[in-house]
């Protein structure tokens, strides 16, 4: 688990396509030093496997078709800088949001709105995402932690502040680029919960699933 505070900005140094798999080597980062074999670390919002420590300031990680065809790495490229994460340790302090590193589809970035030190990005989303995203929300953008600050539509919102804008990769999009959207995971649970078609083991009464009205009963 993460919380979508980013602690490093790492550079892909290698990529090294091998079947199915794609070895992608970051470089130019100091939480290297804190890797091994095993840990997960999250690459620009998504949850990824360290294959191998190369020396203090380079890692290796695996990624496979899954991951290229739901996150912006299947344009990964020599040069790319991408936003990095280690796995929240069960003592650390949670100051994000619930963060998993499972990337739930793709955004456009459509607009971009300076305001001074601080800037207003918006961000299109496939319509079936948008029900997950609300107002003063959490989502992670390219496993960034960011509040929501509306919805229109197919369309959210978000603010960066100066120090978001300086240590992440997010004050460097423009229009038209994509970036990776995970939604809040509690949102994603509870739309499963209420689905009419959410099939759950019968309870005592013989009864399927939590309607809305139960949900309520229990004070929800």
């Amino acid at each position: 688990m993460f919380t979508g505070l980013i602690e490093d900005v790492g550079k892909i140094t290698s990529i090294i396509a091998r079947g199915d798999v794609t070895v992608v080597e970051i470089g130019d980062t100091f939480i290297a030093s804190e890797l091994k074999r095993g840990s997960s670390v999250a690459v620009s919002g998504a949850c990824l496997t360290v294959v191998e420590v190369v020396s203090s300031n380079r890692f290796k990680v695996e990624i496979m078709e899954e991951t290229r065809n739901r996150t912006t790495l299947s344009k990964a490229r020599i040069g790319l800088r991408v936003n990095l994460e280690r796995a929240l340790p069960v003592q650390g302090r949670f100051d994000g949001h619930i963060v998993t590193g499972h990337v739930d589809t793709l955004g456009e970035v459509v607009d971009i709105v300076d305001k001074g030190r601080t800037r207003e990005i918006f961000i299109k989303v496939p319509s079936e995402w948008v029900k997950y995203i609300v107002e003063k929300g959490s989502v992670s953008v390219d496993g960034v932690s960011l509040t929501v600050i509306s919805v229109e539509g197919d369309t959210f919102s978000v603010g960066l502040i100066p120090t978001t804008l300086a240590d992440t990769t997010i004050g460097s999009v423009r229009k038209g680029d994509r970036v990776n959207i995970e939604c809040d995971i509690l949102a994603k649970y509870i739309a499963k919960l209420i689905s009419s078609d959410n099939k759950s083991p019968p309870s005592d009464e013989g009864s399927y699933g939590l309607s809305l009205e139960r949900l309520r009963e229990l004070g929800w």
